[in-house]
């Protein structure tokens, strides 16, 4: 009898020692899918991030080509609004005002 509770008590132990291992490679494995969805995340705004980046930049280029192509300012002031719509705003209107304050030189796109 003192053997068989001995045995018993072993495997209790044992069992006991198994339960502890799997409820910490439980904590181990939600840790790691916590950090991996947290790394997921910051990925996905560095993404973007980076695509608002390159966007800007191919817009300043182009724009530079464009804005630099002519040096007539009614030919600017045409093709700036084309540059802005609809990638970048829904519509563009350039203003330009004369030494008086007079308004000169509309655009609308």
């Amino acid at each position: 009898l003192a053997e068989q509770e001995a045995l018993v008590a072993f495997h209790r132990e044992e069992l006991h020692q198994t339960n502890q291992g799997v409820l910490a490679l439980h904590a181990e494995l939600d840790a790691a899918g916590r950090a991996q969805r947290t790394a997921f995340a910051a990925e996905r705004r560095a993404r973007k991030e980076a695509e608002t980046a390159r966007r800007r930049l191919t817009f300043l280029a182009d724009a530079s080509v464009v804005l630099n192509a002519s040096l007539n300012l009614d030919e600017i002031v045409r093709r700036l609004p084309e540059l802005l719509v609809p990638d970048h705003a829904s519509r563009a209107d350039v203003w330009l005002f004369d030494d008086e304050g007079e308004e000169a030189h509309p655009a609308s796109h």
